[in-house]
């Protein structure tokens, strides 16, 4: 999925589809002052000259709020082609550089390429811009849009990293995965591949944990004894299990089985190259595979 796909028509719909005033001067209404007139005369001409220049766009954006709706909707529609280009381009730049370096985080990305920093630059300012224009308005849906940015990075590694399982997966789970990955990193392991089925015989477990009320790797149903049985159940083949009770987030769990000498083994274990994790409510059970 392209980053310009997955995250630039998101930013325009949220900030700028139907965001920005479209304003007439009904007959009631007050007219611009010699003043205001002038400066949306001038307008073309500021922005033009402000390219580039942070400090220069924000006090237009400043000025325009304070003129009223008629200059925020005209800056507006100067600043949209800028940044959805701005976008365009940065998005496929990042995608390029995110397919070769998957499993590196966002700030390898964009020291990879010597252009991209800048080119996020340039977003970030722009986007900035239209999110306080809409903001004025009370249209923005957004509070930081660099914060909200870098969130679309993140997920687009991470969708790299998973592969296409990853829409299978709910978002704790993928950050439990994630988080035991990079345990492993740090001791220079390599990550685990997520196996569907090790994560259907996860959820599977955490399931009847929770509704036969027990907290145990041996389990009381016929045919589900071991972690070896249950995974044959759903055809696969698991190697080592760790469960977990106390919390919903996926990183809580793995900080647990981090505490947990034994539980810590598993996650480290060199010979151990897929992973299965399921949860239900706030019990987990994480599988391994060779």
């Amino acid at each position: 999925m392209k980053l310009v796909k997955q995250i630039c028509p998101i930013i325009l719909l949220i900030l700028f589809s139907g965001a920005l005033p479209r304003t007439s001067l009904a007959e009631d209404a007050a007219p611009p002052t010699p003043a205001q007139r002038e400066w949306l005369a001038k307008l073309a001409v500021q922005w033009a000259k402000a390219r580039g220049n942070t400090e220069a766009q924000r006090q237009l954006v400043d000025q325009a709020i304070q003129i009223g709706p008629l200059a925020v909707e005209q800056l507006g529609r100067k600043i949209q082609p800028q940044y959805t280009r701005a976008m365009n381009d940065y998005g496929k730049a990042f995608e390029f550089q995110a397919k070769k370096l998957k499993t590196a985080p966002v700030a390898d990305v964009l020291a990879s390429n010597p252009r991209l920093p800048a080119m996020r630059e340039e977003v970030v300012a722009l986007g900035e811009s239209m999110q306080q224009l809409t903001s004025a308005v009370g249209k923005s849906t957004i509070s930081d849009f660099e914060s909200y940015l870098g969130e679309q990075e993140d997920a687009l590694l991470r969708r790299y990293r998973l592969g296409p399982v990853w829409s299978q997966l709910d978002p704790q789970e993928i950050a439990a995965i994630e988080a035991t990955n990079e345990q492993r990193r740090q001791q220079s392991l390599p990550a685990l591949t997520v196996d569907l089925l090790l994560v259907q015989t996860a959820r599977d477990h955490s399931r009847d944990m929770v509704t036969l009320d027990f907290f145990a790797h041996e389990s009381p149903v016929e045919g589900k004894t071991t972690f070896s049985d249950r995974a044959s159940r759903f055809g696969a083949v698991a190697h080592g299990e760790n469960i977990y009770y106390g919390s919903p987030s996926g990183a809580a769990a793995v900080t647990g089985w981090m505490n947990s000498p034994p539980h810590r083994a598993n996650i480290l274990k060199e010979d151990y190259q897929r992973i299965g994790i399921g949860r239900h409510n706030s019990h987990w059970t994480q599988l391994f595979g060779m």
